[in-house]
């Protein structure tokens, strides 16, 4: 079955193509490019999205490993379990580093109703569930509602731009190619608004019945209300209400996945050298002129 992202594969190697100017395209999706002052082998599109699987051939990956220019090949976020993991698995090369992370997830079928979502939770979860809660009916009107992309992705672009300094939706064109992916798959858009201002959007990606939790962006003048936690809250209890299986947090392990859920599943990075001493050294050379 393809992978969540696999309409938008086009767009984030159009995309990478436009960023990064000079580089060598390997296959339908790799490429060998500049970072810093060496050449890195990966795919076009893994700085832009969160999570992928792709199914490679175990003597092409092998090939380019040995026969290509470039120092350090580096493959992101290969879930545990996965086709490409398997491949790399399999090789004779061995990577120089592995590393761990983890994807948060709820397992929705074992939440019939609020009631069991809340008896998940520990004492004190429940109690700030309800605390926030109080906040913004104490705040005024509020509500939780799935909104239209077109309308409000700027507002939660700002969002995210006013937070951090250097997010990467400052750059026009990739804001653009994330959008365009985002109507290339199924997704909602969802806001929490407080008397009748948007102050917390949410993205998720729907597929396979798993709801992938993608982007969001709040307005901090309210964090007093905890607006993003009482929107996951609601969109959880409404995937569940769907028949979704799983709401899943993605890649990283910031504390607020943690705060609704212990499980996880195991994700990876691998790293590797090239196996030839010379062709590392040529690939400094290399670097230094056109990579094609």
């Amino acid at each position: 079955m393809q992978t969540v992202f696999e309409s938008g594969y086009n767009l984030f190697y159009d995309h990478a193509k436009r960023k990064f100017k000079k580089f060598k395209e390997i296959g339908k999706f790799f490429v060998i490019r500049k970072v810093g002052k060496t050449l890195r082998l990966h795919l076009a599109f893994d700085d832009f999205v969160d999570w992928w699987d792709s199914e490679i051939d175990k003597e092409t990956l092998e090939s380019w490993l040995k026969n290509e220019i470039y120092t350090v090949a580096i493959f992101k976020w290969l879930p545990e379990d996965s086709k490409f993991l398997k491949t790399l698995s399999s090789l004779r090369i061995s990577p120089r580093t592995i590393l761990e992370g983890r994807v948060y997830y709820i397992d929705l079928r074992k939440i019939s109703d609020e009631e069991k979502l809340l008896k998940s939770l520990s004492r004190n979860r429940r109690r700030d569930i309800k605390n926030m809660i109080n906040r913004l009916r104490r705040g005024g009107e509020w509500k939780v509602e799935r909104v239209s992309l077109e309308e409000n992705w700027e507002k939660l672009v700002n969002f995210i731009n006013s937070r951090f300094e250097s997010s990467p939706f400052r750059d026009p064109d990739y804001s653009n190619t994330i959008k365009e992916f985002l109507k290339a798959v199924e997704h909602d858009f969802w806001a929490l608004s407080l008397n009748g201002k948007g102050i917390s959007y949410g993205i998720v990606l729907r597929f396979n019945k798993v709801a992938y939790w993608y982007l969001e962006g709040m307005d901090w003048n309210f964090a007093y209300y905890s607006p993003t936690k009482v929107l996951q809250y609601h969109m959880i209890l409404e995937y569940q209400r769907e028949g979704f299986w799983e709401f899943n947090f993605m890649k990283g392990e910031s504390e607020y996945k943690a705060w609704w859920t212990d499980k996880f599943r195991k994700i990876y990075r691998y790293e590797y050298l090239n196996p030839s001493t010379f062709k590392r050294y040529l690939s400094a050379f290399v670097s230094l002129v056109n990579l094609v």
